[in-house]
């Protein structure tokens, strides 16, 4: 039995290559690849031959053939002579005393350096007669690629078109990431409802929240709730729902008794109200509260952001018309 590959069971990948190129050159002929997909494999291809190592075997094979002439060991080669006088009689007598040892190292290791040049041989023989070396994942890759181009030719004849419309539909998308345009959960009539119809009752309770602290910070710029809080006698700066993180950053210590986010927050995004949310804990002074009444954030995420903030005391107060009606009270 014989460990040799066999070579009649390996494909032919030459042959492989070139019915590929062929049905490839049809579908370019009939215009089912487009003009910059081939582009842009011609530039991919290049990339991979500019970096393609080349071996150099004629080197190797020389290098296995300085190891042949060196690979031989022998008891004569061992040197005796010393300068030091007498120092030579006694290397002999000590080399005839383990002559039998000697051999018996020598013989073990030649045999080892004959097994390491036989192995070199066989390496560098596979890489001067590549298909005698198969790669079972190349070969697999191939087969896939074969199989690919077979459901391309069996595909609808509007390929090209499909393609263009998938691309065109990308580019929408990254240029809306790119430009941070994101679609709101709320549409503004939505938002404009929430502001005029809001309980005027249920206003007033969240206003007397801040009764014991001032000033108060109202995000949202709703005229209902600011009426709310001055009613009980609370002094109160309204400020726009999306200039709220601007003007916090220019206060300056803990200055503010509560911040309130009640009546026309609804519209801020997650990452702007975990941004309020911290800088409350900054700008709002031991004793303050923070009072959250309508926002896109579920009650129990709000608690969390809260509590991480480090904000002492945070009680959310559940709502029978649903989580989104609850309320947040966190203590400074």
């Amino acid at each position: 039995m014989t460990d040799e590959p066999d070579l009649s069971l390996v494909p032919d990948v030459a042959e492989l290559v070139e019915d590929l190129k062929r049905r490839v050159a049809e579908r370019r002929r009939t215009g089912d690849y487009p003009t910059e997909l081939i582009t842009e494999l011609r530039a991919h291809f290049e990339r991979v031959r500019r970096h393609r190592p080349v071996t150099d075997l004629e080197y190797l094979a020389a290098q296995l053939d300085a190891l042949d002439a060196l690979g031989w060991f022998s008891a004569d080669k061992i040197v005796l002579d010393s300068p030091r006088p007498g120092a030579r009689t006694a290397h002999s007598l000590v080399a005839r005393a383990v002559a039998r040892q000697t051999h018996g190292i020598l013989d073990q290791v030649q045999l080892f350096g004959d097994a390491v040049r036989e192995a070199l041989r066989t390496v560098l023989a596979a890489l001067e007669e590549p298909r005698g070396h198969v790669h079972d994942d190349l070969l697999g890759q191939l087969e896939t690629l074969h199989d690919e181009v077979a459901e391309l030719r069996r595909g609808p004849d509007d390929a090209t078109g499909a393609l263009a419309s998938v691309r065109a539909r990308l580019e929408a998308v990254e240029a809306a990431i790119a430009g941070g345009r994101f679609p709101s959960p709320f549409e503004r009539r939505h938002l404009e409802a929430l502001r005029t119809t809001a309980d005027d009752d249920r206003l007033r309770a969240l206003a007397r929240e801040f009764e014991p602290t001032a000033p108060v910070l109202d995000i949202g710029g709703a005229e209902s709730f600011a009426s709310a809080l001055k009613e009980v006698g609370v002094e109160v700066l309204s400020v726009e729902a999306d200039q709220a993180v601007a003007h916090l950053l220019t206060l300056s210590g803990a200055g503010l008794g509560g911040v309130a986010l009640v009546v026309g927050a609804e519209g801020l995004s997650v990452q702007e109200v975990a941004t309020i949310v911290s800088l409350s804990f900054d700008k709002v002074r031991p004793g303050g509260r923070v009072v959250v009444g309508t926002t896109p954030l579920h009650p129990a995420y709000l608690r969390l952001l809260f509590e991480e903030a480090g904000f002492a005391g945070v009680e959310v107060r559940a709502d029978a018309a649903g989580p989104e009606r609850a309320v947040l009270v966190a203590v400074r």
